[in-house]
């Protein structure tokens, strides 16, 4: 007489980790290229599929995995991807560019599977600088009461904006 069947459920752990990182040390210009260096492992223990990374800030197109996503990742497995953005003069002006990447897909059962990294933070070096020149295109003066007129210029020569200027 055959027993019955005995079905015992595997526990499984779908899990990504996403650690971003960048060897740009800081940036000083607008155009300026802070590079970025993704990496998304399957820490879990089943199959995740479909998997891509996003960026916030990389700029457009600029994300490039290997294995090109999206992709299917076993349980030890990787994926990596570096990724770029192009400094503007609102980065400069705040002073850091602050930058997480997450990875999704799906487990095997269909369910979402994400994890974001932690935010990588790559300073700007800010150079506030005015430049001002004074000038009078008046010649001479040779009475009290006559008026001396001057032109003053004020340029910003530094690398982020300046507000609230007084002269």
């Amino acid at each position: 007489d055959p027993s019955d069947a005995v079905t015992v459920p595997a526990v499984q752990n779908p899990v990504l980790s996403t650690v971003k990182s960048s060897p740009t040390v800081d940036f000083d210009a607008v155009g300026d290229v802070i590079s970025y260096d993704i990496v998304v492992s399957n820490t879990g223990n089943v199959t995740v599929s479909g998997v891509v990374v996003s960026d916030p800030v990389a700029d457009a197109g600029s994300i490039s995995c290997t294995p090109v996503t999206p992709v299917t990742v076993v349980p030890g497995g990787s994926v990596s991807c570096t990724a770029t953005h192009t400094v503007t003069q609102a980065d400069l002006d705040n002073g850091s560019v602050v930058n997480t990447a997450t990875a999704s897909g799906t487990d095997p059962g269909g369910a979402a599977v994400s994890d974001p990294s932690d935010a990588v933070t790559v300073p700007a070096v800010q150079s506030p600088v005015l430049s001002t020149v004074k000038s009078s295109p008046t010649v001479n003066f040779d009475a009290v009461g006559d008026v001396i007129s001057y032109d003053i210029v004020v340029t910003n020569t530094g690398n982020v904006t300046v507000s609230s200027l007084v002269v």
